[in-house]
C-alpha cells in the first residue's frame, strides 16, 4: 500500500458519505464514512511522510502513529473532526429506548456541517501528501 492508494480511498469515501447525506439513503453509513476518509488521510500522511504503521491494533495504531508524528495543524481538527462524526452516529441512531437524541432536520444541518469541514481538512492534509510524492 501506498500514500496514493489511501489518498484515493479517503477521497472516495468523502464522495461517499456526501451521496448518502444528498440521497437521504443509508446517511447512517455517512458517518462511518467520515471517520473512514479520516482513517486513509491519517494512513497516506504517514506513509507519505516515511512511517510504518504495524496495524496490529486496527486503526488505534494509525491513529496513535499519527497522534505522534502529525503537525497539530492537522492532528487536532482530525481528532476534533471523527469525534463529531462517531457522535452524529449515536445520536441518528437514538438512545437506549432508540428515539433518535435530535430531529432528522436538525441532524442533517450538524452531518452536512461536519461533512464539509472533514473535507476541506482532509483535502489540505491530502494535498501536502501529494506535493510530497
Amino acid at each position: 500500500m501506498d500514500a496514493h492508494f489511501c489518498i484515493a480511498a479517503a477521497r472516495r469515501s468523502l464522495t461517499h458519505a456526501r451521496r448518502y447525506l444528498k440521497t437521504g439513503e443509508a446517511v447512517n453509513w455517512g458517518c462511518d464514512n467520515i471517520t473512514s476518509a479520516i482513517h486513509w488521510a491519517m494512513e497516506g500522511w504517514l506513509i507519505g511522510n516515511g512511517h510504518h504503521v504495524t496495524h496490529r491494533n486496527g486503526w488505534l495504531d494509525t491513529y496513535q502513529a499519527f497522534q505522534k508524528y502529525a503537525p497539530d495543524e492537522f492532528n487536532a481538527p482530525l481528532l476534533k473532526l471523527y469525534a463529531q462524526a462517531r457522535y452524529l452516529e449515536f445520536v441518528l441512531m437514538g438512545d437506549s429506548d432508540m428515539r433518535p437524541a435530535i430531529s432528522i432536520a436538525e441532524w442533517e444541518i450538524k452531518m452536512r456541517e461536519c461533512l464539509d469541514n472533514s473535507e476541506i481538512t482532509i483535502n489540505a492534509l491530502l494535498t501536502e501528501i501529494a506535493r510530497k510524492g
